[in-house]
């Protein structure tokens, strides 16, 4: 059997069944049909995706770009009638234009993969886990991702049919294509 997603537990469930489950403690998302139990960040978590996603937030805001959201936001990644891929990133951008706020999807999951993704690795989280993660996003349309390894202190650089790069204190994150003009010191994630 070919493993789908290394990090999915084999229990389906439909995206609108995912919206109505109880609260337990848990965080998850749906990986073809498959539920994926996640657990709460930790405070370093926590603070560099709060860090981050205010930069980038303050960034669009500041020039009209579009949408910024944060990991409680998750986006439909499979075609329709495909078993259902919601992900849940930790900061998420979707450019102007791209959906709308009064949009009935925008109290649900909507069918659309984010301009930019950003993936913070949790303790649990190796480097085959997040790298299949942007793989996956990067499938889905997101044109630039973003993955931070909080004790390698680096960031990993996926874009869409481009190479991998990996950026470390003293350097920056660049907005390239997606958000220009948007840069960040690496450094400040890890102070």
């Amino acid at each position: 059997m070919e493993t789908i997603a290394p990090w999915a537990e084999p229990v389906l469930v439909m995206a609108d069944e995912l919206l109505r489950l109880p609260e337990d403690g848990w965080r998850y998302e749906l990986v073809e049909g498959r539920l994926v139990r996640m657990t709460l960040a930790g405070l370093r978590h926590g603070e560099i995706a709060l860090l981050l996603g205010g930069a980038i937030l303050d960034f669009v805001r500041k020039h009209n770009l579009g949408r910024v959201v944060g990991a409680e936001a998750g986006f439909r990644l499979s075609p329709p009638g495909a078993p259902d891929t919601v992900l849940a990133p930790d900061v998420a951008f979707v450019r102007a234009g791209r959906l709308e706020p009064a949009s009935p999807e925008w109290e649900t999951f909507p069918r659309l993969a984010p301009d930019l993704v950003v993936e913070i690795a949790s303790p649990s989280q190796g480097h085959a886990v997040m790298q299949a993660k942007a793989e996956r996003w990067l499938e889905a349309g997101v044109r630039l991702v973003w993955t931070i390894f909080p004790d390698a202190r680096t960031v990993e650089v996926r874009r869409s049919g481009g190479p991998v790069s990996t950026v470390g204190p003293g350097e920056e994150l660049e907005g390239e294509d997606v958000l220009p003009g948007f840069i960040y010191p690496v450094a400040e994630l890890f102070r």
